[in-house]
């Protein structure tokens, strides 16, 4: 490296205010806000009709993502994208944490008569894309064809996305 920069934003306050945040910090440690971003894999057999299984270790987070891939594509099989994302006809879909379910009405798919479009619907919500002509470029029929994913939004209201629910 021969040149390093580091670009901040910086605040003047007030002496009094400064004061007080300075004998605040002496009493209390300080919190950040921090988003973690966690990844897991689980493995369905074929035909396997229900999957229960933990996957929260720590903090329940914000919203859960899920995708099917297949397992050669996940094993590596260059000839397979892992990015196909396929329904795999899952006709249910929900998560449970602290004694709730989400969605509160959990999710009931039959792909063959395309019966998927609130998890659709919801997808585009959950990624905060449905406002000011935003687009992630995923149509119904993409949707269905190999870019379907499940987003679940994890709060029992969506005002942790800034959306407002009254």
């Amino acid at each position: 490296m021969h040149n390093v920069k580091l670009f901040i934003k910086t605040v003047d306050v007030t002496q009094s205010l400064n004061n007080a945040i300075s004998m605040h910090m002496l009493k209390t440690p300080a919190k950040y806000a921090l988003r973690k971003i966690e990844m897991r894999s689980v493995f369905l057999g074929k035909g396997r009709e229900t999957l229960d299984h933990n996957i929260f270790t720590s903090v329940v987070p914000r919203r859960l993502v899920i995708g099917f891939v297949s397992a050669e594509a996940f094993a590596g099989n260059q000839k397979l994208s892992p990015f196909m994302f396929e329904h795999a006809n899952v006709r249910s879909i929900s998560a449970q944490a602290h004694g709730l379910t989400f969605p509160s009405t959990p999710y009931n798919f039959n792909f063959k008569q395309n019966d998927y479009v609130r998890a659709f619907v919801d997808m585009y919500r959950g990624l905060d894309m449905d406002t000011e002509n935003r687009t992630i470029g995923i149509s119904m029929n993409r949707y269905k064809t190999g870019w379907c994913f499940f987003v679940i939004p994890m709060t029992p209201t969506l005002e942790h996305y800034g959306i407002r629910t009254n």
